[in-house]
């Protein structure tokens, strides 16, 4: 009976943890987005040859 407690905490433990990490993914994505579509906005206002590249550095994210 304490193994099966055992067992079922740390399991516990490891699907909370992959859930935190999976939101912290998630905000730094969602960080790296607002970032690029900020880079973008300004390379589309400067309209130069930069585009391209912004737009290719978005692709790999």
């Amino acid at each position: 009976m304490a193994t099966d407690f055992l067992r079922s905490s740390k399991t516990f433990q490891l699907s909370t943890k992959a859930e935190s990490q999976s939101r912290d993914v998630a905000r730094r994505r969602n960080i790296l987005n607002i970032i690029c579509l900020e880079m973008k906005r300004l390379v589309c206002q400067k309209q130069s040859s930069h585009k391209i590249t912004m737009c290719s550095i978005h692709a790999h994210l």
